[in-house]
């Protein structure tokens, strides 16, 4: 009996011991603690852009960056890169643009853009770029901008997105390889634009 007690106590603290290092050598970030207002009103851009700094930055093995429950306005933003390791933004609230979408964003071609980022995974939640206006604008032959792409992922490898749900704008990337997207939702809107697909096939 006494064998197995000491068996079991040496399990758990093993357990323990790689949950400890697993813990140490990952960074969590919360848009919120840099100021982010899941209002949907409030621009939280600076915000985000502190909290994907702190991230890219972090000399751990992983970071995440936590978007928690609400609605999060934000500009035309541009996440750079290279940063010292990987990155996962888990996304459990909706990201919202502003809303002159159509003539303010449609004029800067992106409104999220990952540019230089490797190993980087996007996952859940909501991206809301209130592009009805611009479609409507399309629709009616206008004289209308050329429309933003709600997120981009530009010279970025090893990239997968999951459980991502985009409403009324269009997902794509550009000199980018080992793309990898599964379980997401789009439309109205182009879908899914994935520039140079297979050109160069490894």
């Amino acid at each position: 009996m006494a064998a197995k007690l000491i068996v079991f106590v040496s399990s758990i603290v093993h357990l323990f011991i790689i949950f400890f290092i697993q813990s140490t050598n990952s960074t969590h970030v919360n848009v919120i603690t840099y100021g982010a207002k899941p209002d949907g009103k409030t621009d939280s851009t600076q915000s985000f852009l502190e909290a994907w700094r702190a991230a890219c930055s972090s000399g751990q093995a992983s970071s995440t960056i936590l978007i928690p429950k609400g609605r999060y306005l934000i500009m035309a933003v541009e996440f750079g890169g290279p940063c010292r390791n990987r990155i996962t933004v888990q996304i459990n609230g909706t990201i919202v643009a502003p809303s002159d979408n159509y003539r303010g964003l449609g004029k800067s071609k992106h409104w999220i853009l990952f540019r230089k980022v490797d190993n980087l995974s996007v996952k859940g939640g909501h991206l809301d770029a209130k592009g009805a206006a611009f479609w409507a604008c399309r629709k009616s032959r206008q004289n209308c901008p050329a429309g933003a792409k709600s997120i981009i992922f530009s010279w970025a490898n090893n990239i997968k997105i999951r459980d991502l749900t985009s409403i009324n704008s269009q997902v794509g990337s550009s000199g980018t390889r080992n793309l990898l997207i599964s379980n997401i939702k789009c439309g109205p809107g182009h879908g899914v634009s994935i520039g140079s697909l297979a050109r160069k096939l490894q």
